[in-house]
């Protein structure tokens, strides 16, 4: 690669960067709103794996996946198979967030990128957020 191309090479900034987080918990899902917006994310909120279909299959594909473990109306397998088949598995990222059984086992079943156990602390999280971002 020529120092020409990296320099025109457009850079992906937080404002460029949409994340759906899918949590049945409303001050979850407004904790996570307010937080990731203050650091520039785009970020639309579901209640349920079935309404994140929906809005992915409407607005597109988001560059990131923030989810709890229980939501109604599917399972988090069910959803994750869904999203495989909209998008290549392991091309959008997966961050789980659960204070449901053994969220590690989850994290590799389900081939996410991290788990956090709830409670949890946010500056961890978005810490994660940018490092899946910075390369």
């Amino acid at each position: 690669m020529r120092i020409t191309e990296v320099y025109n090479k457009p850079m992906t900034t937080a404002s460029d960067i949409k994340i759906l987080v899918i949590e049945d918990d409303f001050e979850t899902q407004f904790l996570f709103s307010e937080v990731l917006r203050m650091e520039n994310f785009k970020v639309v909120v579901a209640s349920s794996g079935v309404e994140a279909l929906d809005h992915i299959k409407g607005a597109g594909k988001p560059d990131l996946v923030i989810m709890d473990l229980t939501f109604p109306h599917s399972t988090p397998e069910e959803f994750v198979q869904s999203l495989n088949e909209l998008s290549p598995p392991k091309e959008l990222p997966i961050i789980i967030i659960s204070g449901k059984g053994d969220i590690h086992e989850y994290q590799e079943r389900l081939g996410a990128v991290a788990s956090f156990r709830k409670p949890f602390e946010i500056d961890p999280v978005i810490k994660q957020i940018n490092e899946i971002f910075s390369h």
